[in-house]
């Protein structure tokens, strides 16, 4: 698995946590099955959401790690819209937030109140960010101050 890597010294992740496993986004995106095998189950979700409803799903993905994620959902759901920019503004339908790994999902903070789907929810402190499409989700250890000393 070249997107899960481990460092003897802690490294910092996006989150501010220390790790020794560190989840690579990119190598992920770059695994032609994973990525096959997250895109198709997230257009499932999504098109089986929007069954009912006339308007087409919007898609955005978190800066960095979500972008190029958005971009192939949105290709592979008829209608969809790729948004480039969040727009915060009150639409009946939701857009749905991607992003590639989420440790404490503090990057969807300043989206509110719209699904989120992460390709991996890493489960850590305890804390499990609220994510309605995790395809992976991964036991991973945090440095913890007693473990730094």
């Amino acid at each position: 698995m070249s997107w899960l890597n481990y460092y003897e010294e802690p490294i910092t992740l996006h989150s501010g946590d220390k790790s020794h496993w560190k989840i690579d986004g990119d190598e992920l995106f770059d695994d032609e099955e994973i990525r096959g095998e997250v895109i198709s189950y997230w257009a499932r979700m999504i098109t089986h959401y929007y069954k009912h409803r006339t308007k087409n799903p919007r898609i955005f993905g978190i800066p960095r790690g979500g972008t190029k994620w958005a971009e192939e959902l949105a290709r592979n759901i008829p209608g969809a819209v790729l948004l480039n920019e969040y727009e915060d503004a009150e639409y009946v339908e939701p857009t749905f937030l991607i992003d590639d790994v989420a440790t404490t999902g503090s990057s969807f903070d300043k989206y509110p109140n719209e699904p989120r789907y992460v390709v991996v929810r890493r489960l850590s402190t305890g804390n499990m960010p609220h994510v309605q499409g995790a395809f992976m989700d991964i036991h991973l250890p945090l440095v913890t101050k007693a473990d730094a000393e």
